[in-house]
């Protein structure tokens, strides 16, 4: 619950500059320069793909570029959700490496407010003030978000890993980081901390055939959408499809029990520590 009056109040904040100041003071943290000064943002996850910056965190840039950030390399390291079947997006230094993205030019009342979005200031990413450089050549200094990232990477989602796959090939990224990217193997139900057994025992007894699986979203991303529920793979899209029928072991309607939903032709369940549950073809609706 405190969670989730923290994560509005935040939303709340950013939309007034000056209890943005005050509030990243309060973390230790200060916003320099004037609220319409214009900068670079370099975007390397799921921000690339437009149904995420443009949609879901409702962004618009000046103008956008294809760029890279040298000494830097991307990581699949951070935690997402379910937990073991899903990794969003991290950089770590690497004086060998490069990371292609997207660089939008925002002003910095629009970062503020895109950091509410990934929960700056808070417990995972910050803000890394660094230089890049577009894909013609032409040097930028940037911001980006970088997180403490487990020693070892773990496998972004299938639904996660196509946002990237997308927003590179359709911001003109070279051909060989959507290789690159390509090349990444997404997470698959082997990779789960739970036991497929447990899989099983979780079903919810659909039998739909045009069910193609499940997907937990956040009870406090529906409050605030501004759109249709299909558009959640681009704000939480860190999970794996699972056959039609099972529930993932971290997805719990009750205390450990299922529940019967109806299936639908394109099913999404998502559930948060409230335990409530939407269907994405409800649109907004939610199940308890």
């Amino acid at each position: 619950m405190m969670k989730r009056l923290r994560r509005r109040l935040r939303r709340g904040v950013a939309y007034s500059w000056h209890a943005s100041r005050l509030w990243y003071g309060l973390n230790g943290l200060r916003i320099d320069g004037p609220s319409e000064d214009e900068i670079w943002y370099f975007a390397y996850g799921a921000n690339m793909h437009d149904s995420a910056f443009r949609g879901r965190r409702r962004m618009r840039s000046k103008e956008w570029r294809a760029g890279r950030i040298l000494g830097y390399r991307l990581r699949f390291n951070l935690d997402g959700r379910p937990i073991g079947m899903a990794a969003p997006a991290n950089i770590s230094a690497d004086a060998q490496s490069e990371v292609w993205g997207v660089l939008y030019e925002l002003t910095r009342r629009n970062l503020v407010r895109l950091d509410a979005t990934e929960d700056v200031p808070g417990p995972r990413y910050r803000h890394l003030w660094t230089d890049a450089e577009d894909i013609d050549g032409r040097a930028l200094k940037v911001v980006t978000y970088i997180a403490e990232g487990k020693e070892k990477d773990g496998n972004p989602s299938l639904r996660y890993i196509k946002l990237l796959r997308e927003g590179a090939r359709a911001h003109g990224l070279p051909q060989h980081w959507v290789s690159f990217l390509e090349s990444v193997r997404p997470a698959r139900a082997s990779d789960s901390l739970c036991p497929q057994s447990d899989l099983r025992a979780l079903s919810a007894g659909v039998e739909d055939p045009k069910a193609i699986g499940f997907r937990r979203i956040s009870i406090n991303d529906l409050d605030w959408r501004p759109s249709p529920l299909p558009n959640a793979d681009a704000w939480r899209a860190g999970e794996l499809d699972l056959p039609a029928g099972a529930f993932n072991c971290n997805a719990r309607p009750g205390f450990g029990s299922a529940r019967l939903v109806h299936a639908v032709r394109t099913q999404h369940i998502g559930e948060d520590s409230d335990r409530v549950v939407a269907l994405e073809s409800d649109e907004g609706g939610r199940f308890g």
